[in-house]
């Protein structure tokens, strides 16, 4: 019976290595899936900063007259420029503000196949003093 009490620890030994290489794979998919989801995620927030860093840009061009915003931003990436809108809405002012013009900005991008995002930012301009500088 040498032979048979041989043959049982191979297969423990063979059942054992195939249970472990299993449960390294486990882990590996597992680790594979968390960090595609981490990729998906800050991929998603890089393209909302950069919503928000094109509104900043775009009432800094409100505040010195410029109607175009994406003139100046699709020199540095003419692609990302074409897959957002700027959109500009004014009304005046009220109260304290009232000299004022309320400008607001709402600037919406597709990225890839899911929702369009959209990002608005508002702001008070004055128009130019007269006889200044």
């Amino acid at each position: 019976m040498p032979s048979g009490q041989a043959s049982r620890r191979t297969a423990v030994i063979t059942f054992d290595v195939i249970a472990g290489l299993g449960l390294i794979a486990l882990v590996l998919i597992g680790l594979t899936a968390i960090a595609s989801s981490l990729a998906r995620t800050q991929s998603a927030g890089a393209f909302e900063r950069q919503l928000r860093l094109v509104a900043a840009h775009a009432l800094n061009c409100a505040r010195v007259g410029i109607d175009d915003p994406r003139a100046a931003l699709r020199e540095l990436d003419a692609s990302f420029v074409e897959s957002i809108e700027v959109a500009f809405e004014r009304e005046p002012g009220h109260g304290a503000w009232a000299e004022a013009e309320r400008v607001t900005v709402v600037v919406t991008g597709l990225r890839g196949s899911g929702p369009p995002r959209s990002f608005r930012l508002s702001t008070y301009v004055f128009p130019p003093a007269e006889g200044g500088s």
